[in-house]
């Protein structure tokens, strides 16, 4: 071997100082994506229950604590809704973690108590809350998503346990599409009745108060409220009964008659319920008149001379009057439920005839409906805004009127978990020291080439002796030619595609090595091409072998990242029955060192397989080297069910065919089906293939696949894009 002494390094140095400097750049720049991709921010804050019950891990309703509804669905999907946020509510609450604050004190007791054998039962009243988020989302994020969720759970908790208020906003998600003009109507009648009733209460419960929020009394917020209900809902109301209109008269025409029927029924039966209650309420009061309630409290009449109005002792008569009372309001609450179903029977009735012989002219109706859609959009920005103002106003009125609840103890506050300095400091000492070593390496490959060049010469004349190419090649054809070429250079001119495989949760877990050929004279080649060349001319052998070992140091670079990612390389059954084909695996992981799991050979053409049992042998040979095998293109053949339970393969592969038809066919349905029942009962997994649609994949994902590929989800690329790829699902 060539030895180069200090000076000459130090004058490559100098010649190559254009190579230490790009090395330092790019390591710089890898240090960035590192920091911008792999970056991690922590956002933390502390609470404390502030009230006397949380000592004891209860909330204020004597009831159990329940610290972890901080992140709860209904909290986190309102934090959502109120940011604006693109994500789901299972992404941010697997992001938060809530942890106890203990102080050293209580953890040594209950350390001590414990080596004891005695329990230890303590309620912690303080905690921390950490929400863990990508760099990419930005420093400020974890700040704004912890506050506004610590806001809301404040509004959650005091109106879940303390009985205080909140109006509820049920226009933010509305679509009016979906609603007809008069229910439309009705939908303003009801919210607006109800939030002028909470007002009502809430300003005879405090009418002298007044926000410092909003600067607003309850008694204003009922005029705004009042206002809007009689002036601009009445016009609204009034165009739409006198233009009598509606997106779909004979919809809603039959909601009404549908409504009637539910009301007659309601009615029919309160109005029995009532007089039920009611004949009960007189036969009550005449057995009190009689004397027999007296009886029943087991008295003897003949101790007393009184009469039955006045036989009743005074320590009794509560529970006389308790149930006479309890009648009489059952009677009355149902009298007036009944009354209240016969009005709306009527008022219904009304409507639905009215719509029946509708004889409004058409130009008359879009008059009307014009002023009814201006009206709607006025009316729905304003109930929001007069919403937004009445909840903060309650808020307000809340903190004001009850005691302290929730104090946090500390802000929101983001910290990254990579140090952009260091690593920028750290990248540029890696990639002074990469120069120098690629320029040592530069002078040190110079001393080598002619070596390098001998050997290959005489690889050459050894290959030539072995057969890779004939003798006399002027009667082949052009692409047998520069076939043989290739195999003698090392197939210098091919390179492989990778096509990505996904888990049915949308990650990319594995990719699919395909060869592909680019010549100066025929330009790109596909597989199909080729590769029945290549074994007619038992060029084959050496072509597998240079794939996989490619396709290893491909799976080596993928698995510094993620040490679970795995590459499959195809092989046909022919291949398979070669001499060499052992020797070649074997070469190819033994020279690569890649994590053989992580490899996984697929049988080409499954369903065609002649000999089972044989290939079922060669399978298990091969699996000792550590690889999976999987079966490819499978589901083609009616045999292919039957060879299935023959071969020891870890995944099978359903042909894109077979796919395609998924949707619409019923006899690959079945087939699917059967192939996916049949996998779990010998303990493979199943990849679907030629997943080119949303449908496909909905369909086959719901039906219990492993895997998926296909051109809906990343065509065949080169491995630089293959790597962009990765990184853009990473960041999703």
């Amino acid at each position: 071997m060539p030895s180069i002494s200090l000076f000459e390094i130090i004058a490559s140095i100098r010649k190559h100082g254009f190579v230490v400097v790009a090395s330092m750049l790019i390591c710089l720049i890898i240090g960035q994506a590192v920091v911008s991709t792999r970056q991690r921010y922590t956002a933390t804050t502390v609470i404390e229950y502030s009230y006397s019950l949380a000592e004891e891990g209860k909330n204020p309703k004597g009831e159990k604590l329940d610290v972890y509804e901080i992140n709860s669905p209904v909290v986190v999907e309102k934090v959502i809704n109120g940011l604006g946020l693109n994500t789901s509510v299972e992404r941010i609450r697997n992001s938060i973690t809530i942890t106890p604050l203990v102080d050293s004190t209580t953890k040594q007791k209950q350390k001590a108590l414990t080596e004891k054998g005695e329990d230890f039962e303590y309620f912690p009243t303080r905690y921390i809350i950490n929400f863990r988020y990508a760099g990419n989302l930005g420093h400020a994020y974890g700040q704004m998503v912890l506050n506004k969720l610590l806001s809301f759970y404040d509004d959650y908790f005091r109106q879940t346990y303390t009985g205080q208020r909140k109006i509820q906003d049920v226009f933010s998600n509305v679509n009016y599409d979906n609603y007809d003009y008069m229910e439309i109507c009705e939908l303003y009648d009801s919210q607006l009745s109800s939030i002028l009733t909470l007002l009502s209460d809430l300003q005879e419960e405090a009418p002298e108060f007044r926000s410092s929020k909003t600067g607003l009394s309850f008694s204003d917020l009922s005029t705004y409220f009042g206002n809007l209900y009689s002036t601009d809902y009445n016009k609204l109301y009034s165009n739409v009964r006198v233009g009598l209109l509606s997106k779909n008269k004979e919809l809603l025409v039959k909601k009404y008659q549908h409504k009637i029927e539910e009301l007659t029924l309601l009615w029919a039966k309160k109005n029995d319920t009532s007089q039920l209650s009611y004949a009960i309420l007189l036969d009550f009061y005449k057995q009190y008149k009689e004397g027999l309630a007296y009886n029943e409290l087991g008295l003897d009449p003949g101790d007393t001379d009184e009469t039955g109005d006045n036989i009743i002792r005074e320590q009794d008569v509560g529970k006389i009057i308790t149930t006479y009372d309890q009648i009489m309001t059952q009677y009355v609450d149902e009298s007036v439920e009944a009354s209240d179903a016969k009005n709306h029977i009527s008022y219904y009735s009304m409507l639905m005839n009215d719509y029946i012989n509708d004889n409004v002219p058409e130009d008359a109706k879009a008059v009307y409906t014009e002023k009814s859609q201006r009206l709607i959009e006025k009316i729905d920005s304003q109930i929001k805004n007069y919403i937004d103002l009445a909840n903060e106003t309650l808020s307000d009125y809340n903190r004001y009127k009850g005691t302290q609840y929730i104090s946090f103890l500390s802000t929101a506050q983001s910290k990254p978990l990579l140090n952009r300095t260091i690593i920028w400091a750290f990248a540029l000492a890696v990639g002074l020291f990469m120069g120098v070593f690629l320029v040592i390496a530069i002078e040190y490959i110079q001393r080598l080439k002619q070596q390098a060049d001998a050997k290959q010469r005489i690889e050459r004349i050894e290959s030539l002796k072995e057969g890779v190419i004939p003798v006399d090649t002027s009667n082949l054809l052009q692409i047998e030619r520069l076939l043989y070429e290739q195999a003698a250079k090392g197939f210098t001119d091919f390179m492989l595609y990778y096509q990505p495989i996904l888990n049915t949760y949308g990650e990319c877990v594995g990719a699919e090595a395909l060869v592909r050929w680019y010549d100066k004279e025929l330009g790109i080649l596909m597989p199909d091409e080729f590769l029945p060349l290549a074994e007619k001319h038992d060029i084959m052998a050496l072509l597998g072998e240079w794939i996989l070992k490619t396709a290893c140091n491909q799976c080596i670079e993928w698995n510094k990242d993620n040490e679970n990612m795995w590459v499959a390389v195809n092989f046909t059954i022919n291949q398979i029955n070669s001499l060499k084909f052992m020797d070649g695996i074997y070469s190819a992981l033994e020279s690569t060192g890649v994590n053989t799991k992580n490899i996984m050979l697929e049988i080409s053409n499954g369903g065609e397989i002649e000999d089972p049992q044989g290939i079922a042998k060669k399978i298990i040979a091969i699996k000792t080297f550590g690889v999976r095998v999987s079966i490819d293109n499978f589901g083609t053949e009616n045999s292919a069910i039957e060879a299935l339970y023959s071969l020891p393969v870890d995944v099978v592969k359903i042909d894109k065919s077979i796919t395609a038809g998924i949707n619409t066919n019923i006899n690959s349905m079945n087939l699917v089906s059967t192939i996916i029942n049949t996998a779990s009962l010998v303990n493979y997994q199943v990849c679907a293939e030629g997943v080119e649609t949303q449908e496909q994949f909905d369909k086959i994902a719901s039906m219990g696949v492993d895997f998926v590929q296909g051109f809906y989800f990343a065509k065949p690329m080169p491995a630089e894009d293959f790597n962009k790829f990765l990184m853009e699902k990473a960041m999703v």
